[in-house]
């Protein structure tokens, strides 16, 4: 019972399921962040279940594809798109580090945004247009899940770049061991899950993620000190999008 608070704080911040409301408070979100990545499992389920609800319906590989790249956006409500608009337009802007910041406070979204959403998801739309088997889609599933390990592992290593806001509270709050060990076991079942299925591609998937992980250290270090929340999330749309190229692609010539 003593976790049911955390879980339904994750879930309600990340996702957007129909489950009551509950009250922040410090002994609650200590542990909160343990169930982000069960977010990721949502996300995953929704996307390999569409895998085979659209073959039952024999629908056309646009439309396919079209929900696939939808999937993530509305289990999430949109949450980490959010934070990538507003770091895309944060870096388009070219100023230093603080302006960058005040930038990605502002809730009106500018020109670059829109160009980068419009890429990202007709991006998205041609990669999952390469998803040819029921285990392509399960494989590419794990990425939401991992995506949202590594932000946590990111979470702990990196400062935060503000100073204030939520993260600043969950990295004051967490009970940082717990959380790791539960990304870690997230990450573990789905490494042995990706193994299991198709073993070359799921490790090419990880090194791509290897990869962008040490990318975005440098540039979220690099243009602003550390990491956000807008930061964090878009961390996970431009890894998933990563993983997922890496796998389809790859698996042309695996």
């Amino acid at each position: 019972m003593l976790l049911i608070r955390p879980l339904l704080i994750a879930l309600s911040t990340y996702t957007r399921l129909p489950l009551p409301k509950v009250e922040f408070n410090e002994e609650d979100m200590k542990y909160s962040m343990c169930f982000f990545p069960l977010a990721g499992v949502l996300v995953g389920l929704v996307f390999w279940g569409w895998w085979h609800f659209s073959n039952w319906l024999q629908v056309g590989v646009l439309f396919r594809s079209a929900a696939f790249a939808l999937i993530p956006l509305l289990v999430t409500g949109g949450i980490h798109m959010d934070g990538f608009l507003d770091v895309c337009d944060a870096l388009a802007s070219w100023q230093p580090k603080e302006k960058k910041l005040d930038i990605m406070k502002d809730p009106h979204m500018g020109a670059f945004a829109v160009i980068r959403c419009g890429m990202y998801l007709l991006a998205m739309l041609g990669i999952y247009s390469e998803i040819g088997s029921s285990r392509q889609a399960m494989l590419i599933s794990l990425g939401f899940i991992t995506s949202r390990s590594l932000v946590i592992l990111m979470f702990n290593i990196l400062p935060n770049a503000r100073g204030s806001g939520m993260m600043q509270r969950f990295q004051q709050t967490q009970g940082k061991k717990a959380v790791l060990m539960a990304a870690g076991v997230f990450s573990l079942l789905a490494f042995a899950v990706g193994i299991k299925l198709l073993p070359v591609l799921f490790l090419l998937g990880m090194v791509a993620f290897a990869l962008t992980s040490l990318w975005f250290r440098r540039v979220s270090m690099h243009q602003f000190g550390g990491i956000t929340g807008d930061l964090a999330g878009f961390f996970v749309q431009v890894s998933e999008l990563v993983f997922a190229l890496v796998v389809l692609i790859a698996g042309r010539f695996v």
